[in-house]
């Protein structure tokens, strides 16, 4: 992951700061193998605001 909403992701950030009051919005994240975005491409997703239904879903699923 490079950046998020082009902000530059830093190693020493905390990584869940850059998705602080995001919940149901658009969120494009740049992700690459190279720290200069070469060969790197945008991702659009839409985070959650709680994370239940989803790990009960993949749970539910699981033990079918």
């Amino acid at each position: 992951m490079l950046a998020v909403n082009g902000k530059d992701v830093l190693a020493t950030a905390e990584l869940y700061q850059y998705f602080e009051n995001t919940a149901d919005t658009i969120v494009e994240i740049t992700v690459g193998p190279n720290a200069d975005y070469k060969d790197s491409r945008v991702v659009k997703v839409v985070p959650v605001d709680n994370e239940y239904q989803l790990r009960n879903r993949d749970w539910v699923e699981g033990n079918l």
